[in-house]
């Protein structure tokens, strides 16, 4: 039987049509690297990367990419939290607002649980610590001053609980 040149046009384009979604793969995940190469990201925030780098992708493509590139363990979203918690807590940031951070980032909650409990942390105590290095030693003279130590360390992301024997 002869072969029509409509058949293997259908074939041909089949195969651009693999070798375009193994392109496309590739060139997210590159991306996705070059991202990863400066600090890490959530999946949320490389998905939303790449989608609005690359908006003809689909985001399926989008999906196993990066589902490959956890796979492989070049990101994980457990690193980033564990890794987020550290720096923040060090820079005298409390679980609230690391927590709200890690949300914002579309970080699992179970997975912000997680690295906060691991951390170590005892907020109490940095708490203290981030107070005094902003206020000194001195306890508050008035209700003024514990008004505007309270509003701080609220904003620093600490729960009452944590500061409240500072006032």
């Amino acid at each position: 039987m002869k072969s029509t040149g409509v058949e293997s046009a259908g074939m041909e384009g089949a195969a651009n049509g693999v070798d375009e979604l193994a392109r496309q793969r590739t060139l997210i995940r590159r991306s996705a690297i070059r991202f990863l190469a400066r600090r890490e990201y959530s999946v949320g925030e490389l998905s939303d990367r790449m989608q609005s780098r690359f908006p003809d992708v689909s985001s399926e493509i989008v999906d196993e990419a990066l589902a490959a590139l956890a796979d492989a363990g070049l990101q994980s979203d457990e690193r980033l939290a564990e890794a987020w918690v550290w720096a923040r807590s060090q820079r005298g940031q409390g679980p609230v607002k690391i927590r709200s951070e890690l949300r914002t980032k579309r970080v699992l909650q179970d997975l912000i649980d997680g690295a906060l409990s691991a951390s170590g942390m005892d907020w109490h105590e940095s708490a203290q610590v981030v107070c005094q290095k902003r206020f000194g030693p001195d306890r508050p003279q008035d209700q003024r001053e514990r008004g505007q130590r309270s509003r701080f360390m609220l904003q620093r992301g600490f729960k009452f609980e944590h500061f409240s024997s500072l006032l």
